[in-house]
Order: structure tokens, then C-alpha cells, then sequence
């Protein structure tokens, strides 16, 4: 069940449950490193407004259950760094010769889109919907305060790298610049982009030249990520030609105004009453800069949005107050 939990600002006094829940993400989160200065940083810059970092609260205990942001802008203080996958074409009209060749070139954003990520639930709440609520509620706050982030937003997914955190592109191709393993490289790209800027190669990586473990891999997503690709997806999102230059993870974009969860939600006059415990669940989000939301069943009726008053004491808002409310699941396209 849904009905003690509470997704909210990251607050000061979140250290040690953010610190615990980043023990268990395993490899591959880099923007939620088990380093107790990196992330009481990444606190700092939300609390700043630089970035929206969100926890999900069980309200019963206290403890941090899940993680998810919003960079409000990439390329902005520092570089934003990927690959671009291009196919070029090598033509010999003396030897009849016509060769399509995928090649990866360096790319550098310094004023980019939005961009998703730090999504992490730990597995033992991992129940119905309670994962999608934590992905898509963020996108609330983007549809009630636009004028915040860009036009368009982007996703880095995790790519594909082992149990003890090997990925087979880093070793065909970054380790061979940086000359340090992938789990440390990784780890130093969260909070140091400028040995990206000198080690990254400057000139084209024909993938033809690569391993065919490697080449495999380029744009593919850790198995444990297809379920955020395929809700991505769901939400209007698409796959660009851009990789990630560490373990090729695929990069995705959408225009934040056509995000399903942004385009189906809508302002509440929110009323305490009763609601059928069967009923649809809905996203519901207090329209408060100090963000808070919550999954739970609600009706609408014809003077507002009824939820139980359960729902009103952890939105902390009274009848008559607006909130910003999308179905859990009718916001999906197709």
C-alpha cells in the first residue's frame, strides 16, 4: 500500500537516510554515490535550487524508500558530455566498394535541456505503482512551474555493465584514454567533469574497430533498467544518437510540454471526503514551492478533487486549496 508515503523536497536532515539508500544502489548511479560529502552537496545544490533532488518518505518510520531529480539545466557551471553516434559513408568508385561506417564523435553541451535521473527505489519497496509514482510525479512539478526548466528534457539511462561493475565499452575504448578502471571513472564523474575534458577522445571511435561484445552494447540498457525505458518511452520519450561515454547507455529526449504526465495533469480544488478504497489512484501534488506528492485514490466530483483525509494531512493542505493532480496510469500514450 501507498498510504504512508510521501515524496517531497529533499531537506538538511536527509544525510543518513540518502546515505543508506545509496549503499544499495550497487553500480552505476553516479549521482548518488555513497560518499557522505558528495551527497550532502548534492543536497546543498537542491536546496539552492540548482537541482531538485526528491525522496520518498515512509511517514510511519521516517526512513528514505526511494530517490529521484530533476537537473534543472545541463551544461550550465560545467560541460555536458557525450557521444554522438553518426554512420558515414567510405566509397571506392575503382573498386565498387560502398561501406556504411557507425563512428562516435565527441559532444560538449554548455546549454542544454533538462534532464531526469538519481532514480532509485529500494527493493523492498518496490510494489504496485509505487516506482512509477516516484518517476513520474516529478514531472508535476515541471507542469505546475515551467518557466524553471527548459523546453526540452533528456534522460541518461544506465548501460549495460556487469554484477561487479565491468562495463565491456569501458574497457574497449575508455579505459584505454583514462587508464583507470570504469567504477572509478564513474565515480569521479560525480563530482569531476574536467578529466573528461582532457582525456576524452577528440576524434572520431569507429565502432568497426571495436570488439563485437562492445559494439553490441552501444545504446542497449542494463537489464535491470528496461522497465524505465519502457515507461520513458510510454511517456512520450524517445532514443536520440547520443550515448553516454562511459558505458553507452542510450540517451532519451522529449519536449517537457509533450511529457504524457505533463500534458495529462491538471489543477484541483482539492476536498476531504470519502472515496471508494478501490478506486483510481491518482498522483497528487501540493502546488507549493516546497513540493510534496502523493499516490492515492481519488475522485473527482463536481466541485474538486475528493481524497480521503489522510491524503489532505500528508499533502499538508486544507479543503478548497489547489493541487496538481494526473491518474497514475491514464497518462500513458498508446
Amino acid at each position: 500500500m501507498s498510504d504512508h508515503l510521501l515524496m517531497r523536497l529533499v531537506r538538511g536532515g536527509d544525510l543518513d537516510g540518502l546515505h543508506e539508500l545509496a549503499m544499495q544502489t550497487g553500480h552505476g548511479l553516479t549521482t548518488l554515490p555513497a560518499e557522505e560529502g558528495l551527497l550532502r552537496e548534492r543536497i546543498e545544490r537542491s536546496l539552492a535550487w540548482e537541482t531538485r533532488l526528491f525522496v520518498l518518505e515512509d511517514v510511519r518510520s521516517g526512513r528514505l524508500l526511494g530517490t529521484s531529480g530533476i537537473v534543472r539545466q545541463v551544461g550550465v557551471g560545467e560541460p555536458w558530455y557525450a557521444f554522438r553516434r553518426e554512420q558515414l559513408t567510405h566509397e571506392s568508385e575503382g573498386l565498387g566498394i560502398r561501406q556504411e561506417v557507425d563512428v562516435l564523435h565527441r559532444y560538449v553541451e554548455r546549454h542544454g535541456p533538462s534532464e531526469i535521473g538519481t532514480l532509485f527505489l529500494s527493493p523492498n519497496a518496490r510494489r504496485s505503482g509505487v516506482g512509477r509514482f516516484l518517476s513520474l510525479a516529478r514531472f508535476l512539478e515541471m507542469a505546475e512551474r515551467p518557466e524553471r526548466y527548459q523546453t526540452g528534457v533528456i534522460a541518461e539511462l544506465r548501460g549495460v555493465v556487469d554484477s561487479v561493475g565491468r562495463s565491456l565499452f569501458w574497457d574497449a575504448v575508455g579505459r584505454h584514454f583514462f587508464a583507470v578502471d570504469y567504477t572509478t571513472a564513474d565515480f569521479r564523474s560525480a563530482y569531476d567533469k574536467q578529466f573528461i575534458a582532457e582525456l576524452m577522445p577528440r576524434h572520431p571511435v569507429y565502432l568497426n574497430l571495436l570488439p563485437e561484445s562492445a559494439r553490441d552494447v552501444v545504446g542497449q540498457v542494463h537489464e535491470d533498467t528496461l522497465p524505465a525505458l519502457r515507461l520513458l518511452e510510454q511517456q512520450g520519450f524517445e532514443v536520440t544518437d547520443l550515448v553516454d561515454i562511459f558505458d553507452a547507455g542510450p540517451v532519451l529526449r522529449c519536449a517537457t510540454a509533450e511529457i504524457a504526465t505533463v500534458r495529462a495533469s491538471e489543477r484541483f480544488e482539492v476536498l476531504s471526503g470519502e472515496v471508494d478504497a478501490g478506486g483510481e489512484r491518482w498522483m497528487i501534488a501540493a502546488t507549493e514551492e516546497n513540493f510534496r506528492a502523493v499516490l492515492a485514490v481519488a475522485e473527482v466530483g463536481e466541485a474538486g478533487l475528493v481524497v480521503g483525509a489522510d491524503v489532505m494531512g500528508r499533502l499538508g493542505v486544507d479543503s478548497g486549496e489547489a493541487v496538481r493532480a494526473a491518474r497514475l496510469y491514464s497518462s500513458v500514450r498508446g
